[in-house]
């Protein structure tokens, strides 16, 4: 594997280098970085927000936070039909309910992992963190923030929609009003510090 690894790494440089091959390029990519012409994991990629608090050098809690936005949910109905397979119609329907739903409301999935336990845990109740968005000139309350159960969202099911999903990380849906287009700054404060994340171009 490794010895076909370094012939496909060759056969790109000299393709990118001679300007040729480009069929024979663009195959060794998608075989090596499977992902990179995927246009669910680049709308992923684009609404997802990283941050990390420290201890020292030490990582003590890190978020990754992933905005619902109208395109997002139509990468995501998009990803989700491909998943299970569904039929042309059903697959406009499970569109047709994201786009119902981001008028409604505006959506955050926020993964998060920790050194310790009592920090990846967001309910509100438990004054660990406190969550809120800036948008508009305002600041807003979540009107929910609900984990992800195991049941309903499996390690493979995570996998499947979160490319940076990994074992450790605890999910959460974080609802708040429906927001204004535009700049959206999520924060995440408490004892242990604050994270926040921004994004620009909301819509």
């Amino acid at each position: 594997m490794r010895a076909r690894t370094k012939q496909l790494l060759l056969l790109i440089v000299t393709c990118l280098t001679l300007g040729a091959c480009s069929v024979e390029g663009r195959q060794a990519v998608d075989f090596l970085w499977p992902d990179l012409n995927d246009p669910y994991v680049a709308a992923t990629r684009t609404w997802s927000r990283s941050q990390t608090l420290y201890d020292g050098v030490n990582a003590e809690f890190t978020a990754v936070a992933t905005l619902a936005s109208s395109d997002w949910r139509e990468a995501y109905a998009q990803r989700y039909g491909e998943v299970y397979g569904l039929t042309p119609q059903e697959q406009q329907d499970f569109l047709d309910d994201q786009m119902r739903a981001h008028e409604r409301e505006t959506t955050f999935i926020v993964a998060v992992s920790g050194a310790k336990r009592e920090l990846t845990r967001l309910a509100p109740r438990l004054k660990t963190w406190r969550i809120t968005v800036q948008n508009d000139g305002r600041t807003v309350l979540p009107q929910e923030v609900r984990p992800l159960q195991e049941e309903d969202w499996s390690s493979e099911r995570l996998a499947a929609f979160f490319p940076h999903h990994t074992r450790w990380q605890k999910y959460y849906f974080i609802r708040f009003e429906p927001l204004s287009a535009g700049p959206v700054r999520l924060m995440v404060s408490g004892p242990a510090g604050r994270v926040a994340f921004d994004w620009q171009n909301y819509k």
